[in-house]
């Protein structure tokens, strides 16, 4: 069995949540994580790559492959997994994801005219993940809008993410994660999904279409797109894209080697019990965290906040019991 040294890039606040994935592998012989790794810029990551015989790079960070690292890495002969730059404008540039969703009839969160607003709608930013849930026209007029402002349909329903890789050949798609939301805001996901028939269906539709426009588009990358959906009674409805694997509730439902899954499009397996992962404000980031070897924690401090992590028959409560030891924390109830 071919083994592999594999460095392994992913941000800050999901840091060791693909490495440990990427490191418990049968196919890999050494993992490195580009965190322990001191370096100046991309040039340079890659010639010290190349000087510890690293053989495949994995990027999952979107800030560093926004800014152009799988190139970088590629034309110094590194094999590299990550969108490249172009693509990685369905994740960066919501205008851009519409125009390409547009050209292949997939359907996607409609923009609203000033003239055609039926509140309550959406206010985005291009090239932001800024987002406001806007319900009357005194609350936009009071809102400073530029050139890279517009408004967008706002949809209730079921919302789903899946992760998919894309090897420039076919679509291969993950188990979908439910995701949990309260006021606009994520606080949390959970994996399976229970859907109905007709969901399956329409959702087998939508990733057949979405592969089908790769491929007529002629994205030559191989790369993570994970495809956030929202379900408006009659089909799924894309809402964005992030060019990464997504939140690590995919991950740690995940029990089969993702590696194999990467070089050799092998079918995935997956944990019998439920993997729930919350997500809590941090306005503290000095408090006492518990121990518990059953929950994974994930610190996200550029936007203060934690996400929690489990797998059990009951994710969500275990997850509120722990909880309930620190005070300063606000649990969101999910079940």
């Amino acid at each position: 069995m071919p083994q592999l040294k594999v460095l392994v890039l992913e941000d800050e606040f999901d840091k060791n949540s693909l490495y440990k994935k990427v490191s418990e592998s049968d196919f890999s012989s050494k993992t490195y994580s580009a965190s322990e790794i001191s370096y100046n810029n991309y040039d340079e990551l890659a010639q010290k790559a190349l000087d510890e015989g690293i053989e495949l790079v994995i990027t999952d960070s979107e800030k560093d492959i926004f800014n152009g690292i799988v190139e970088i890495l590629k034309s110094y002969g590194l094999e590299c997994i990550g969108t490249n730059r172009k693509y990685s404008r369905l994740g960066s540039s919501k205008l851009f994801a519409k125009r390409f969703l547009n050209k292949y009839d997939i359907p996607y969160l409609r923009k609203v005219e000033f003239e055609d607003i039926t509140f309550p709608v959406v206010l985005k930013k291009d090239f932001s993940n800024e987002c406001h849930l806007i319900f009357s026209q005194k609350e936009l007029n009071e809102k400073t809008l530029n050139q890279d402002d517009f408004i967008e349909e706002f949809i209730t329903g079921d919302e789903i993410s899946v992760t998919s890789f894309y090897n420039s050949e076919k679509l291969i798609n993950f188990e979908p994660v439910k995701i949990h939301k309260k006021d606009f805001d994520n606080i949390g996901s959970s994996c399976p999904v229970y859907i109905s028939y007709e969901q399956y269906d329409k959702l087998q539709n939508y990733l057949t279409k979405f592969e089908h426009a790769l491929l007529e588009d002629d994205a030559d990358f191989k790369g993570f797109i994970t495809s956030n959906l929202v379900w408006n009674g009659r089909e799924w409805i894309v809402v964005n894209f992030q060019i990464n694997i997504g939140n690590s509730t995919l991950l740690n439902h995940l029990e089969s080697d993702l590696l194999a899954t990467i070089l050799y499009s092998t079918k995935q397996k997956y944990k019998e019990k439920t993997t729930g992962s919350v997500v809590v404000q941090n306005p503290k980031s000095n408090f006492k965290i518990f121990p518990n070897a059953d929950i994974k924690i994930y610190n996200d401090e550029e936007n203060q906040q934690l996400t929690l992590s489990t797998t059990a028959d009951f994710p969500f409560r275990d997850i509120e019991t722990f909880l309930k030891k620190i005070p300063e924390l606000k649990y969101p109830v999910i079940y």
